[in-house]
């Protein structure tokens, strides 16, 4: 049965397991050591906090996804004060079950107020730093925050800092009905079962203040204050699972419309092992590993479900072989460490057409307004991987004892411990 628990709960990025002389430690160990650092930067740092003291609070506040409560972002909320004293992290808090059914616009109002009642609970100066931190659903919760923050002149009390959104649905969740039955399923639920939101989700939302568009259409559009809040943060951050994610297709959650990484060698950083070296592994050098598919369909991307790995080594980093796929899993977006160049080059040959795209979609012309706008604005992308059905929980640790906490701290590392982080370019 380790077989089934290892692909199910996702430990190891989908290594088999190989009698060796040198014992590898397990992704739950490496998780369980990182908590250990975590208690022991906490307990040193709390003695030489004393140089932070003149700079200003810095403010995250989170926003968990569709169905969720604040315990979602338990873990990342301990491992980001635990190392960085100066930092308050505040999670948005459920009221009830089915609350993220009331629509994007009614979910960010909600925030709004309880980051008011912050404010004023913590006592906050102006000029503190803000990040805004959102999973899934809550990355577009955080986006159309930062939109009334604007408009109301509220984000000027604040110093922007990040915008961050794992595994979030930037342009939807449609998938290709004609495509796989699935789809049709799952377009199905989210229009029938999780109210307003599954209709944005789906771009069926019509509302007259929107002159009838969709409300993502919308948040997309260059002259809207949703866009134009965007830019007032010095960094966005994208983190987005390859594979596995189902709520989630990986294309619309990093907003570019190619696979790179199908049927590609996999390398990943050896400090966090579930994230993608993208500059090595999207290197013009490396072969490919099987054939290449030629559908480039992005509503046709839903499960990405890989049946077996093979291991190699390296003496950079961990490669993995990952085996070609169905033509259904076709578009999975590029990714780029804080330190790569420029991601421009990688993008060129991705970016290049749209004839291909949205193909079976009734909803073609939203959807190709929407990825080429938000494709207008410089991200940071980060690509993580997970084996098994669980990647969508597991990018921001959600379950105690799971693998994940090695994104969380990659966070950490690349954006709220570097004093002067790189800003994203306009």
């Amino acid at each position: 049965m380790r077989w089934l628990k290892r692909w199910c709960f996702g430990y190891g990025a989908g290594v088999k397991k190989r009698k060796i002389s040198t014992k590898k430690m397990s992704s739950k160990s490496k998780d369980q050591k990182l908590e250990r650092e975590d208690k022991e930067t906490h307990s040193t740092s709390s003695s030489t906090t004393s140089p932070m003291k003149n700079e200003p609070p810095h403010l995250v506040l989170m926003q968990y996804g569709l169905h969720g409560s604040e315990g979602d972002l338990a873990n990342m909320k301990a491992a980001i004060e635990s190392r960085c004293p100066n930092v308050i992290c505040y999670r948005k808090k459920r009221e009830r079950l089915v609350e993220t059914h009331d629509g994007i616009e009614v979910c960010a109002q909600r925030l709004y107020s309880e980051l008011e009642e912050a404010i004023v609970e913590l006592k906050l100066p102006k000029g503190t730093k803000l990040s805004l931190v959102g999973h899934s659903l809550g990355g577009l919760i955080v986006r159309y925050l930062a939109g009334t923050l604007l408009e109301r002149g509220r984000l000027d009390y604040f110093e922007p800092q990040n915008l961050i959104t794992f595994a979030t649905p930037h342009c939807g969740a449609r998938r290709s009905p004609k495509n796989f039955f699935f789809h049709y399923v799952a377009n199905l639920y989210c229009n029938m079962v999780i109210g307003k939101t599954g209709e944005e989700l789906m771009l069926d939302d019509k509302n007259t203040n929107y002159n009838n568009e969709p409300l993502l259409k919308l948040m997309a559009k260059e002259d809207s204050v949703y866009f134009k809040a965007l830019k007032q943060f010095k960094q966005r951050i994208l983190y987005s699972n390859i594979a596995n994610d189902i709520p989630v297709p990986y294309c619309t959650a990093a907003i570019l419309p190619r696979n790179p990484y199908k049927n590609k060698k996999i390398y990943y950083y050896d400090k966090y092992e579930h994230v993608i070296d993208s500059e090595l592994t999207l290197a013009p050098n490396q072969p490919p590993d099987g054939s290449v598919t030629n559908e480039m369909d992005m509503s046709d991307m839903s499960l990405m479900i890989e049946s077996e790995y093979t291991a190699t080594k390296s003496s950079a980093t961990t490669v993995y072989s990952v085996l070609p796929q169905s033509d259904s899993d076709s578009v999975i977006s590029a990714s780029f460490p804080p330190d790569s160049p420029s991601p421009s080059r990688h993008l060129a040959s991705m970016a290049s057409s749209t004839t291909e795209l949205f193909v079976r979609d009734t909803k073609r012309t939203i959807l190709l307004e929407i990825l080429s706008s938000l494709q207008k604005i410089d991200w940071k992308r980060h690509d993580v991987h997970f084996y098994g059905p669980m990647a969508h929980e597991l990018i921001v640790a959600k379950r105690n004892k799971l693998p994940g906490l090695d994104v969380v701290h990659h966070m950490i590392d690349n954006y709220f411990l570097q004093a002067n982080p790189e800003p994203n370019k306009l």
